[in-house]
């Protein structure tokens, strides 16, 4: 039923885009219809990411954009083009809501499993300690040096070896602060191999734990991250040879349409910060290529678009990985479907 309903989805989306190009199909230039297909996709994923026009207008706090976990996730690269290079992947922690055994859980996918790993850290959020906080001239304190120590927990829930270590200082002018904690690729390899990993953080300062767990009350936008780095790309998608503007192709072709959401204003959009989009255009007067809507008639079809010529438009896409801020301060890892277009064809 979801692959029937993907299915439905793809084509009404095809049909819409067909009509969408068909209304200005010979009158648009290049750069008209670059912008129209912009709009086109800013639309769809405001609707899909569920973030209204004013949230995307209003300025968002420095504290959040300026937050070090979100500018480690933008330096992850996280454009889906394939690519013959490592390849970043990130891993949010969860928690297992056991009060007396606290862990940071990390589940993966049959298809991370099949990567080598080649280095990883792991993104760790320090709390102020509580005597900064209750002494009044807590200024004039010294910032303690803790150890960040990180150690795996057994199939039984026990603390087991320590794995991972890091001297820190830190700062009691700010509620919060955070760290990276190099991790030993031998011990993630063993994890994807595996399937999962617990972990348990300790930042030990009189006997307080500053580091935040994924179940404690204030770890909303302060979890705990897997960062790697990995080898063993898949297989670079298919895609259509595409033309660029000074080729002066007439037919009906693939061009890039680079989407820069910073430069849009788009400032909840974490990752990627830009993304190659993609778009049709072109003439299809000389164009003899069947189509998916080969089963009808050309007289159907071209009266189905109100328009009395064959058209340059999408026939098949790709989705798009995007990491968000969401309305509540969340930050979202989601998959926008039919987001990049892979071939384009004349209908």
């Amino acid at each position: 039923f979801q692959e029937m309903n993907h299915q439905l989805v793809t084509a009404t989306l095809l049909l819409s885009w067909t009509a969408m190009f068909s209304t200005a199909c010979r009158t648009c230039n290049l750069t008209e219809k670059a912008e129209t297909r912009q709009n086109e996709i800013l639309g769809r994923m405001s609707s899909f990411l569920g973030i209204r026009p004013d949230f995307i207008e209003r300025s968002l706090t420095d504290e959040m954009l300026q937050n070090a976990r979100i500018d480690a996730l933008r330096d992850l690269d996280l454009d889906i083009e394939d690519r013959e290079k490592p390849e970043s992947i990130h891993v949010f922690a969860s928690g297992n809501a056991d009060p007396e055994q606290p862990s940071a859980v990390f589940a993966f996918s049959h298809k991370t499993a099949k990567r080598t790993v080649e280095k990883a850290t792991l993104s760790v959020y320090l709390r102020r300690p509580t005597r900064a906080i209750s002494l009044p001239n807590s200024i004039d304190l010294e910032s303690p040096l803790v150890s960040v120590d990180v150690f795996e927990r057994t199939s039984s829930g026990e603390i087991g070896a320590k794995i991972a270590t890091r001297l820190v200082t830190v700062p009691l002018n700010a509620e919060f602060s955070h760290t990276t904690v190099p991790l030993d690729s031998e011990d993630v390899q063993r994890w994807l191999v595996e399937g999962g990993a617990s972990l348990y953080v300790v930042a030990n300062n009189e006997g307080e734990n500053l580091a935040v767990m994924p179940d404690d009350e204030d770890a909303s936008l302060k979890r705990i991250v897997l960062a790697m780095k990995v080898s063993g790309v898949p297989r670079r998608r298919r895609r259509q040879a595409h033309c660029t503007p000074d080729m002066k192709e007439k037919s009906c072709c693939l061009y890039d349409l680079i989407v820069d959401f910073e430069q849009i204003g788009w400032k909840f959009i974490i990752a990627p910060l830009k993304y190659n989009a993609y778009m049709c255009s072109g003439d299809c007067a000389s164009t003899k290529k069947e189509t998916v809507y080969g089963q009808l008639d050309a007289t159907s079809r071209l009266q189905a678009t109100n328009y009395n010529s064959a058209c340059c438009h999408p026939d098949s896409f790709d989705s798009l990985d995007v990491i968000y801020l969401n309305e509540k301060g969340e930050v979202i890892n989601t998959k926008i479907p039919n987001m990049l277009v892979t071939k384009c064809t004349c209908g």
